[in-house]
């Protein structure tokens, strides 16, 4: 007679071959699925528009490891101040190997006894001195004799301390000015501050960067609500330990081997399985965090991107100068991030009539039409114009005077970059030659 146990091993012997049908079937469907989504991709590869694609990061050009540390300025350039943050290292002598790039184009860069990117500070100094104050559009981005400050300079025949420092608003210059002047003994007899819409965001963060491991860096970011994280040493100690074990080519790429990076780089369907699982983190709070992703999060604007620090997302300075200009113009009379930008101006306006010296403000043209069409360049500074005017603070709108002179404000700036090229700073150096 039959046992139970019997009757077990017959039902399970039974069972087998469905059991291995349907995995050869489930097998075969994946195969098939595998193998459509392989051609897909490979046809998606070359047909996809790059509009699209340049919207997941990595795909088709490969992986870059992201720099942290140096902002794109050459290692040994800066140096910590307590005060300011960060400033451009004085030197008796000017260097001659340190060379910046902007659109493939290098050109030295260097600084004077005063920390200026200039010549030599002239001795004795004329009678006649001016002073040039401002962020990267002031500094540079171009090659030295190029720079407006030159061209107006060479056009007046009046010298000009050029003392602009990139990535800086009036509270780092206005603190770095009145550092020159002591040292000089003397003031100049007129002050010119090029503005920058990055202004606000500089000075509300003020000081947010220093000198980590020789380079330029951000030492504080933002939460999705604006508050300012300060970023502790174990981050950049992290990021400096990361960069020393990656292994990269002579242009940042990485070069060595991973299955997600490869999958990656030459497949839409793992970039789109990658953008599900960022969604399954963001947007089902029981999944949060928790959930593995293949990479970077995917078809997000520059000013959404993030890093992840002790778990909380955080953004770019730059950030508050999308907030700011959204809407086409600078938003600056009710902007609540303005507030430290306002006051270091009316601090500066005060100085300045204490001490006797002209306190003028150059607002340069915005950016190119691709970030800020004819109809908003000229409207852009409105709100800030009616601070400086109730100031009395002259000022010189450089949108308005390519207006009336019918020139492109396109000519001004670099192919792949939305600083003023070598051509656009002669051009604005020679208008303003004329307006000062």
């Amino acid at each position: 007679m039959a046992t139970y146990a019997d009757h077990e091993q017959e039902t399970k012997r039974l069972r087998m071959p469905g059991i291995r049908r349907l995995l050869k079937t489930l097998s075969l469907q994946g195969a098939i699925l595998l193998f459509t989504l392989g051609v897909l991709d490979a046809i998606l590869f070359f047909a996809l528009p790059d509009e699209f694609s340049a919207q997941f990061p990595g795909y088709r050009q490969g992986f870059f490891l992201s720099e942290v540390i140096g902002r794109g300025y050459p290692r040994g350039y800066f140096e910590p101040n307590a005060e300011r943050g960060f400033d451009i290292i004085p030197t008796e002598k000017p260097r001659t190997d340190l060379v910046h790039y902007t659109d493939d184009v290098s050109y030295n860069i260097w600084s004077n006894t005063i920390g200026c990117f200039d010549r030599p500070v002239p001795n004795p100094l004329p009678e006649t001195l001016w002073y040039w104050a401002g962020d990267s559009i002031a500094w540079g981005h171009a090659k030295y004799e190029d720079l407006m400050a030159r061209v107006i300079e060479r056009a007046k025949h009046i010298e000009i301390l050029q003392c602009g420092v990139t990535h800086t608003g009036q509270r780092h210059q206005f603190s770095k000015f009145l550092e020159i002047t002591k040292k000089l003994g003397r003031f100049p007899q007129r002050v010119f501050v090029v503005y920058s819409p990055t202004d606000t965001m500089n000075d509300y963060l003020h000081p947010h960067s220093t000198v980590v491991d020789g380079g330029l860096t951000d030492m504080k970011m933002l939460t999705a609500d604006n508050e300012i994280v300060k970023l502790e040493q174990d981050w950049f100690d992290k990021m400096q330990a990361e960069r020393a074990a990656a292994k990269t080519g002579e242009n940042g790429q990485l070069t060595n081997f991973s299955v997600s990076r490869l999958l990656m780089q030459y497949s839409i369907s793992a970039q789109l399985l990658n953008a599900g699982l960022h969604a399954l983190n963001n947007h089902v709070p029981a999944f949060e965090g928790h959930v593995p992703v293949l990479g970077e999060e995917p078809m997000l604007d520059w000013y959404e991107k993030y890093v992840v620090y002790h778990g909380q997302k955080l953004y770019d300075l730059h950030r508050l100068t999308y907030l700011q200009t959204r809407g086409g113009t600078l938003d600056y009379a009710n902007f609540k991030y303005a507030d430290a930008n306002k006051a270091v101006i009316k601090e500066w306006r005060d100085h300045a009539l204490a001490n006797g010296y002209s306190l003028e403000f150059i607002l340069p043209h915005p950016g190119p039409s691709s970030l800020y069409p004819p109809e908003n360049a000229t409207n852009f500074y409105n709100e800030l114009i009616a601070y400086l005017s109730s100031l009395g603070i002259k000022y010189y709108d450089v949108a308005a005077e390519l207006q009336k002179r019918k020139i492109r404000a396109d000519d001004l700036y670099w192919m792949s970059d939305i600083h003023m090229s070598g051509e656009g700073n002669q051009i604005v150096g020679e208008i303003l030659a004329e307006l000062l």
